[in-house]
């Protein structure tokens, strides 16, 4: 007969236990000793903070570059969202940056930037280049946050906040 194991740790560390298995005919049973490493998924961003400084109107300014790294033992998804996006124009007025009534603006990075890629997954250990552009289509004032999520490549836990 088959024996399949699962170990799923909801915390970092080592893991210790036993499969005892009485086998018939046999007057001693079988000790098999167990052990898994928990590892919890996190990655980072070398940079805290961009800035494109100030430029003229439909000036596409030097991409600004990040490098992501995945700081634990397994493979994980990770993902970039916009949080707490503020558009000022000259006046000092907000701004809105959707037509969509529906749509949270703080939640949309402004159309004058990209972020390249948003998503994907990391080997342990690996890293990878994120890309910011910036293109000043109007005078205004751009301010928001890049919030990291990550979570297991399998998809076991839900997502959780990297930095």
């Amino acid at each position: 007969a088959d024996v399949k194991i699962w170990c799923f740790p909801q915390d970092k560390g080592v893991f210790e236990d036993r499969l005892v298995a009485k086998i018939e005919h046999n007057p001693e049973p079988v000790i098999f000793g167990l052990c898994a490493v928990g590892e919890v998924p996190s990655a980072f961003l070398d940079s805290e903070e961009v800035d494109f400084g100030r430029l003229m109107m439909n000036i596409r300014a030097e991409d600004q570059r990040v490098r992501l790294k995945n700081s634990s033992a397994l493979p994980l998804r990770w993902q970039i969202l916009c949080q707490d996006a503020q558009v000022v124009d000259s006046e000092g007025a907000q701004v809105s940056t959707s037509t969509d009534p529906e749509i949270d603006i703080s939640a949309v990075v402004p159309e004058e930037f990209t972020v390249e890629p948003m998503d994907g997954t990391l080997a342990a250990g690996e890293e990878r280049e994120l890309r910011i552009s910036f293109r000043a289509t109007r005078p205004a004032s751009f301010s928001f946050n890049l919030l990291l999520n990550v979570r297991d490549a399998e998809g076991l836990r839900d997502w959780q906040d990297s930095g």
